[in-house]
């Protein structure tokens, strides 16, 4: 089983994403060789608050009862920028960053981490950045201005509520990943 532990967001956050989802392709589009580009379906957005990656149904049944204690205090947060990772001239990921509810969040990741880590492993060494990943970028193309292909999404700065967390289970197909979630918690 391919196993991560995610925020979820509210169906406001995911109709914005579509918005600017479709107004990124767009005008990526009008590249002279326009990037291949996987996109991610506002249905599917999530923040993954801890990659798990391949586990047994055993190991997946331990996840669970460890996080079965976790007492989230629910919080706010602003999703506020559009930006990328790996730069403006060379994106790797297109990605929606919180401007308010940063601190929680890293929070909230911390305690997910404290409860996963005698049952797993520690995690990854990076620190963590809570995003909403609209796009990955496969291949550059080429006469694609990136920074005019930001600007042209206009996101306007929207307030949801973090309530719980979720153990998926993600299946990957050439049709995208698929997300079945094995139990929330919080």
């Amino acid at each position: 089983m391919r196993l991560f532990v995610a925020a979820e967001i509210d169906d406001a956050t995911r109709q914005q994403l579509a918005a600017a989802r479709e107004a990124l392709r767009s005008v990526l589009s009008e590249a002279r060789v326009p990037p291949r580009v996987t996109w991610v379906t506002p249905a599917t957005a999530h923040v993954t608050l801890r990659f798990i990656g391949e586990a047994s149904e055993e190991t997946a049944a331990h996840i669970q009862a460890a996080l079965a204690g976790l007492a989230l205090a629910p919080f706010d947060v602003t999703w506020g920028t559009i930006g990328t990772f790996g730069g403006s001239r060379n994106p790797s990921v297109i990605r929606v960053a919180p401007t308010g509810g940063l601190e929680s969040f890293r929070r909230l990741a911390q305690q997910v981490n404290e409860r996963l880590d005698p049952v797993i492993g520690a995690g990854g060494s990076r620190p963590f950045a809570p995003h909403l990943t609209l796009a990955r970028v496969k291949q550059r193309g080429a006469g694609v201005n990136w920074t005019r292909a930001l600007q042209a999404i206009r996101w306007t700065p929207i307030v949801a509520r973090i309530e719980r967390v979720t153990l998926y289970q993600s299946r990957l197909s050439p049709k995208g990943p698929t997300y079945t979630a094995l139990s929330t918690h919080g």
